[in-house]
């Protein structure tokens, strides 16, 4: 049988047991204080350094198509694609030799798929402007990656001409050109057309299909775009009905008036370039001495 403890003697360890749990109560009050105190010692004043790749853009695009692909997503959709122009300072990684050069490459492939019809050479245009541009949409969207391009002017006794770039790829968004070359350009192309419908008498609506089959053709294949119509499987239609009809309207006009000098048609047409029949507006312009062409968003 256990002896009864004395009442002083429970008042004492009552006591021990609330100072231990006080003492305890305070620790672990003051121990995050204490910690953070030494690991501020230990960091403050002392960086460390490494060699993270840190990127604006964590996913990029792996081809043009790719980038045509978003900016048709927010196009079909009526959001306005914005160009917000970068700091010269950050424009110089690549030298205006080195630009020459892509671009000679391009116009020579657009010359080759016929959407040019003379051959430009660089060598006798001088750079007169350079300028590097980001494309956003307006909504304050994020694109999946980053879409850069020259603005790019040249001039020369040839005349003048200007072109949009893609910084990444090469490939030209629009092209510009005002003078010699362009007077030659669409002389060329004013010649095939009289040709074709004043000697073999094919109508403007032929001729006219002709073209717009032409252009998207070869915008594809410049752009590398492998979406078939067939697996698209859409119905352009009534849309590419009325194009035809415009189009072949100032076709029968011109077949009155070539050969001329201020004969003036613009071609329109679209590619598909998302399986879900998603479309890419193309044009050509020809005007004289002034011809353009590319996609639709560039200006």
């Amino acid at each position: 049988m256990h002896k009864k403890q004395s009442l002083p003697g429970r008042i004492t360890a009552t006591g021990i047991m609330l100072l231990f749990l006080a003492v305890l109560v305070l620790g672990v009050m003051r121990l995050p204080q204490v910690y953070g105190s030494y690991s501020d010692r230990r960091t403050l004043n002392h960086p460390e350094y490494t060699e993270n790749d840190v990127k604006v853009y964590a996913c990029d695009y792996v081809s043009m198509e790719e980038k045509l692909q978003d900016i048709v997503f927010y196009q079909s959709r009526g959001i306005e694609l914005q160009s917000v122009s970068l700091p010269a300072a950050g424009d110089r990684e690549v030298s205006d030799s080195e630009l020459a050069g892509y671009l000679q490459q391009e116009l020579d492939s657009l010359y080759g798929l016929g959407i040019l019809h003379a051959v430009i050479d660089l060598s006798e245009y001088d750079q007169s402007y350079r300028e590097l541009c980001d494309l956003y949409p307006g909504n304050g969207d994020r694109m999946k990656g980053r879409i850069s391009y020259w603005i790019l002017s040249y001039e020369g006794e040839e005349g003048l001409l200007s072109v949009q770039m893609d910084a990444e790829y090469h490939k030209l968004y629009a092209i510009v050109m005002d003078g010699l070359n362009a007077g030659t350009d669409n002389d060329v192309q004013g010649g095939y057309l009289a040709v074709q419908m004043q000697e073999k008498y094919r109508s403007g609506t032929e001729m006219a299909i002709e073209l717009m089959d032409a252009l998207s053709e070869g915008f594809a294949e410049y752009y590398g775009i492998t979406i078939s119509e067939e697996e698209a499987e859409i119905e352009w239609g009534e849309a590419r009905g009325d194009r035809v009809e415009n189009l072949a309207v100032l076709l029968e006009k011109c077949m009155q008036e070539f050969p001329g000098e201020d004969w003036s048609i613009q071609v329109e047409d679209s590619i598909v370039i998302k399986a879900d029949g998603s479309r890419l507006g193309v044009w050509s312009e020809y005007y004289g001495s002034y011809f353009m062409a590319g996609i639709q968003w560039s200006t």
